[in-house]
């Protein structure tokens, strides 16, 4: 599931926040986030969040209303949304047992969205600042990192929903169930069973995922096709498929370094729109 930043996938989570801090500017959002109007909420349906604490709700529920936290200074208030089933969640981390909560999140997450429509899995993130020791950065960094991709998908069987848009407005989709990916000692790799949809199939499973900094593609030559291809991928040597590549325009002349679908217009086109969703079944 790519990183998001301004509607653009960036690839890789990157290993440190000041790379963060050097190629995005969050100011302004962080400005528009505490100069936002305060407003009063009543005790009746508020379900408040302390440190180490988090709480789950969906449409469904009639008691919650409003979940919240607050005093986010090295902790990090985290609040997950499903788009298709409408269920959130907000956390209050401070990096001790970060690994089990994310754990107990995605399973509390995935029960209330079981076999609710497909969506995608929204990440956002409040608090945290650089601090002598780097605590809130690793905090940071800890919940970005696509370990929570495999704990979300190893929890119960899951299906993958894949949908490509065109600059034409034409859309095409695949769905993989059994869907499931390996954690980071086995290099994000994914599985899946049975195919369905009018996309092609493109996606190479029991494949590690490579990056700029690691090369898992299996060319003879050693040749890191994340970094020729600007992408960060399940590659082979080196794809069928590049969702995270350059975001070009349609049609463009470099080299297959676009969002590329192969069976959907080429590795000379870039899509416009790409979207992954998972969902228990």
């Amino acid at each position: 599931m790519p990183l998001m930043i301004e509607g653009k996938p960036i690839g890789g989570v990157p290993k440190t926040v000041q790379e963060f801090l050097d190629k995005y500017d969050f100011k302004d959002s962080s400005n528009k986030l505490k100069s936002g109007p305060l407003k009063k909420v009543a005790p009746i349906g508020l379900l408040y969040v302390g440190q180490r604490e988090f709480a789950a709700t969906s449409p469904e529920d009639e008691k919650i209303l409003v979940m919240g936290s607050e005093d986010a200074t090295t902790c990090h208030i985290v609040i997950i949304r499903h788009t298709g089933c409408g269920a959130v969640c907000i956390a209050h981390f401070d990096g001790y047992g970060s690994d089990k909560a994310v754990k107990d999140i995605m399973r509390v997450m995935n029960d209330l969205c079981k076999n609710k429509p497909f969506g995608r899995y929204e990440l956002h993130i409040a608090g945290g600042f650089k601090d002598d020791d780097e605590s809130s950065e690793k905090v940071s960094i800890k919940t970005l990192s696509n370990d929570n991709i495999h704990r979300i998908s190893t929890n119960g069987p899951h299906e993958l929903k894949i949908l490509l848009t065109d600059w034409q407005g034409v859309t095409k989709y695949v769905v993989r169930q059994g869907f499931y990916m390996d954690d980071e000692q086995k290099q994000y790799r994914i599985y899946s069973s049975h195919y369905s949809g009018n996309a092609g199939v493109t996606i190479p499973f029991n494949i590690p995922f490579s990056t700029f900094d690691v090369n898992n593609s299996t060319c003879a030559d050693h040749l890191n096709c994340a970094v020729s291809h600007h992408g960060a991928w399940w590659y082979t040597c080196c794809y069928y498929s590049n969702l995270n590549g350059k975001y070009y325009h349609g049609n463009h002349s470099s080299y297959a370094d676009g969002v590329a679908w192969l069976p959907f217009h080429g590795n000379s086109y870039s899509l416009k729109k790409t979207t992954m969703m998972i969902r228990k079944v």
